[in-house]
């Protein structure tokens, strides 16, 4: 008689190994998700931190070029640009200046100080707005008043007000005006 062990293939997995597979991925989802939430709160100052950076660059650009720089706010595609004035007063976009406005993000408010004296230069029907850096690197006066429509935003409403000289957005927790 031939004694052969037959030896039992197992197919598929143990209800021990799915509860480890299933805890593993518990935990890897408890350490991931605290910090995107923590993330996804950070929109206005992260903007705004980007939004000084691109101010940085205009600033520099007008200095290098002597000529004065337009920041112009695209609402409808979502951008901040940089523009330069031509020798023949029309304006050229910088194709790498330029930050993207998080979609969390909606305007309220865009304050501007003119020659005539201050003006709110945002409308509901308005898609564009914007303000200048002289070829000196001074910008005009404004205020941004803007809201984080996200759920538990660190900061759900926020003036940015622009310092003319230093060109850096200060972030307020509440509205402001000029």
């Amino acid at each position: 008689m031939n004694n052969k062990k037959y030896k039992y293939i197992q197919k598929g997995f143990s209800l021990l190994e799915m509860v480890i597979v299933i805890a593993l991925i518990g935990i890897a989802m408890a350490i991931v998700m605290p910090s995107r939430k923590k993330s996804d709160r950070k929109i206005v100052p992260l903007f705004t931190q980007n939004l000084n950076t691109l101010l940085r660059k205009a600033y520099l650009s007008a200095l290098e070029h002597t000529q004065a720089q337009k920041i112009y706010f695209d609402i409808k595609r979502g951008r901040v640009e940089v523009q330069q004035e031509t020798d023949k007063k029309e304006w050229i976009t910088h194709n790498s200046l330029f930050v993207s406005i998080p979609q969390q993000i909606e305007f309220r408010n865009f304050y501007i100080a003119t020659k005539q004296g201050k003006k709110d230069q945002l409308r509901q029907e308005t898609n564009d707005v914007w303000f200048f850096i002289t070829s000196d690197g001074i910008a005009q006066e404004v205020v941004l008043n803007i809201v984080d429509i996200t759920e538990k935003a660190a900061i759900p409403e926020a003036g940015l007000v622009l310092n003319p000289i230093t060109l850096i957005f200060n972030v307020h927790d509440e509205f402001k005006k000029l």
